[in-house]
């Protein structure tokens, strides 16, 4: 969702047509279509393309993507879609392909993000608030029973 062609972007604006994205990126490999940037957005260097991807996980703090957002169908569709083509392109060059799911380190790399659905009344709010700090509160106090009981009290 947070990719250069996602919902949760910074670098531009979702679009919803992978056709586009990928004609955009066509064009972006090709000599002039790198001329128009450079005219038109000014030349990027090596370096300053590495210190926009640095400043990390906080540009991306007010990009948030709500688990039902409408715009999600597309991404699943351009990444169901690329994934077929992708398959395709290497089985028809005589390839064999496996394709598994990617691990993830939660402990180390957790979600930076998360939303409360959108018909959360105010005084459910309050409540989910007043379980989720005393969750907090009792993981720093050690008491790591009473903290998920909390947190799961909350998440109802």
């Amino acid at each position: 969702m947070v990719g250069p062609f996602g919902p949760a972007t910074v670098f531009a604006e979702f679009c919803p047509s992978l056709r586009l994205i990928r004609a955009s990126l066509w064009v972006r490999s090709t000599r002039i279509g790198q001329l128009l940037r450079a005219l038109l957005v000014g030349p990027v260097t090596r370096q300053g393309e590495e210190s926009e991807l640095n400043a990390g996980l906080p540009m991306f703090a007010e990009k948030r993507v709500a688990p039902h957002d409408a715009r999600m169908e597309a991404v699943h569709h351009h990444f169901r879609r690329n994934l077929n083509d992708i398959v395709s392109a290497t089985t028809e060059a005589g390839a064999k392909v496996l394709l598994c799911t990617v691990a993830t380190n939660l402990r180390h790399c957790a979600p930076f993000a998360s939303m409360h659905r959108p018909d959360l009344e105010p005084a459910e709010r309050q409540h989910w608030d007043r379980l989720y700090q005393e969750g907090v509160a009792a993981e720093s106090a050690g008491d790591y029973q009473a903290a998920v009981a909390r947190y799961l009290e909350a998440r109802q």
